[in-house]
């Protein structure tokens, strides 16, 4: 596995020999591979737990943009809700009074007494105001100060979540996995259309594109532990460097190879 990703980064042309490969090996390898790109969630994680500060700002934003109304309001613990109002921000969706949250989503629903936690339309965990301590809150003050005034009881019972921080990693690894795919799929396509002279079955094409495509995971990994993910757009320009490099290097000999 290690042999080849080496291989695969370092001397583009030799991944040819991984074509033969069983699909069992190379589906290991590309189930394999996107675990790297989860290495930046876990160590933030582990460094600072609970909400980023990012994703604190987005729902602030949210907030400010989504949830007033004049006569929704909680007092003594209790919330009168004469409207229901609801604010998305990445994947989550906060819902203010009694309503059917989507199953799209990671939904935070706020009913007449707590603040109820669902993923997939499934209940995870709720909290009474009480217990978050938001004795109060008026809809109807559209400011920045009140919107992160709600922001922060909300992210008190999302930072008690555990379940919240695997999700997050889990969600990361099957992006990462589902861009990995697609741009070594993609360089298929690219490679039978723009690179003349080289005549492959496609399932050793799909092959060597995952292994080609190696470079596209450990550069962005790279990026995102600098702190710069914008760069991807690098990585990409890799990845066809890379395809291009290995089909012009490559002396196919139909006998060798059939």
């Amino acid at each position: 596995m290690f042999k080849r990703l080496t291989t695969s980064i370092t001397k583009p042309p030799l991944a040819v020999f991984f074509m033969k490969d069983s699909w069992g090996k190379s589906i290991l390898y590309l189930f394999f591979l996107p675990l790297f790109l989860i290495i930046p969630n876990i160590i933030s994680q582990s460094i600072n737990s609970g909400m980023s500060i990012e994703r604190y700002d987005l729902m602030v934003q949210a907030i400010h943009r989504n949830l007033w109304a004049e006569d929704n309001i909680i007092d003594d613990f209790q919330l009168t809700a004469s409207e229901t109002y609801q604010a998305s921000f990445d994947y989550f969706t906060i819902y203010v009074g009694d309503q059917q949250v989507a199953m799209d989503s990671v939904a935070f629903l706020m009913t007449d007494s707590s603040v109820i936690l669902y993923m997939s339309n499934v209940e995870i965990a709720r909290i009474s105001y009480e217990a978050l301590g938001l004795e109060s809150f008026d809809f109807n003050i559209r400011t920045t100060e009140n919107a992160r005034i709600l922001a922060s009881y909300i992210r008190t019972f999302y930072n008690a979540q555990n379940e919240l921080m695997i999700f997050d990693i889990i969600l990361f690894y099957f992006v990462g996995l589902f861009d990995y795919l697609f741009y070594a799929l993609f360089m298929v396509f690219f490679s039978m259309l723009f690179i003349q002279g080289i005549q492959l079955p496609v399932g050793y094409r799909i092959k060597l594109s995952i292994y080609l495509t190696s470079i596209y995971v450990i550069s962005k990994l790279i990026f995102m532990l600098f702190g710069v993910p914008q760069l991807e757009i690098i990585s990409l320009l890799l990845v066809s460097i890379y395809h291009m490099w290995a089909y012009r290097s490559m002396r196919f000999i139909s006998k060798g190879v059939m």
